[in-house]
């Protein structure tokens, strides 16, 4: 494929990109702060998969480009994040995580970092935090408080996707993701009732 047409495909099918990218952050309001960097990964993937493509297999450019644009976006966001967002000790007293959703909670959140549950923080507020959540978290199910933690990597380790929990359990990847949705949910009312 010459320069021209790979060009011409590419810019063609940029809508690819913003899709697979506004998917994300409708799933998940924190990839908004990434979305131009999240856009630009796209970008390169879409002209990787031009260079790739062979219409003679007779499958369809954006069929064979979003799978490869959505992992690469997927993986490029969980290396950036690297983080994990809590809900400020205030607003939980004022939040009804029910009425207005996870998405406003996830806005009005502050950081702290998976590491902060092994090591003690600095800041006074967040050592407050952190120990608000480590005793939620023992009132979690072992199997729930596992699945937290090794999804969020809160143990200092590393931070492992649901379906690597699933894969590695040897179960199907629907029940990590319905234990770690109850334990987010047991966590919020823990979290809201102290």
């Amino acid at each position: 494929m010459d320069l021209a047409a790979r060009n011409a495909l590419v810019e063609s099918n940029l809508g690819l990109v913003w899709a697979e990218v506004l998917r994300l952050c409708r799933r998940n309001p924190a990839a908004r702060r990434y979305d131009e960097d999240l856009a630009q990964v796209g970008a390169i993937v879409l002209m990787r998969a031009a260079e790739g493509f062979d219409p003679g297999r007779g499958v369809r450019f954006s069929t064979y480009a979003t799978s490869a644009i959505r992992r690469e976006i997927l993986r490029q966001f969980s290396a950036m994040r690297g983080v994990m967002n809590l809900p400020e000790i205030s607003l939980m007293p004022h939040c009804s995580a029910t009425r207005r959703g996870w998405a406003e909670l996830a806005m009005r959140c502050r950081t702290i970092r998976p590491g902060d549950l092994v090591a003690e923080p600095p800041d006074p507020a967040a050592r407050e935090m952190v120990e608000r959540l480590r005793r939620a978290l023992r009132r979690l199910s072992p199997h729930q408080r596992r699945i937290v933690i090794e999804h969020y990597g809160l143990d200092g380790g590393s931070a492992y996707q649901l379906t690597e929990i699933a894969r590695r359990d040897g179960v199907c990847n629907a029940a990590p993701s319905m234990a770690h949705r109850k334990a987010l949910r047991r966590l919020r009312d823990l979290l809201s009732g102290e």
